[in-house]
């Protein structure tokens, strides 16, 4: 067994001869979380993409429930399609971010004779007309 510093933290681990390349290196270990095989795929970017995804999809959540007072609910399905001959692996990665519906408020509109949508009841008159807004009359100091 042969010793070996992290170089990182500084931390001493031992290191079997059967784990070590040619060179004298550390041999990359197997997977044995899902986290690993993530971080394996795209020799990292993958996994530095979908961080970056989740960050975005967390600011967007925070905003809607701040502007809204809504509860919000988004997500991030990933997807490894693996493939094999009988020999090695080859996986192609994917994912998918579905962030939360935006509330749009509802507009109330009524029908005309003619079946046209307008914003004003037909059967009701109006007090005011549309006017324009300009700089005709004098200016006020409240």
């Amino acid at each position: 067994m042969a010793e070996q510093a992290d170089a990182l933290t500084g931390e001493i681990t031992e290191v079997a001869d059967h784990e070590r390349a040619a060179d004298g290196g550390v041999v990359p270990y197997a997977a044995t979380s899902a986290g690993d095989i993530i971080n394996m795929i795209e020799d990292g970017q993958f996994s530095a993409e979908i961080v970056h995804a989740v960050g975005e999809l967390v600011a967007t959540m925070t905003d809607m429930a701040a502007a809204t007072g809504n509860k919000q609910k988004g997500s991030l399905t990933l997807k490894l399609d693996f493939a094999t001959e009988g020999g090695p692996f080859t996986v192609k990665s994917g994912f998918k971010v579905t962030p939360p519906k935006e509330i749009r408020r509802p507009t109330l509109l009524f029908t005309d004779e003619h079946n046209r949508l307008s914003r004003t009841q037909p059967k009701q008159r109006q007090f005011f007309g549309v006017r324009q807004v300009g700089t005709t009359g004098p200016v006020r100091r409240v």
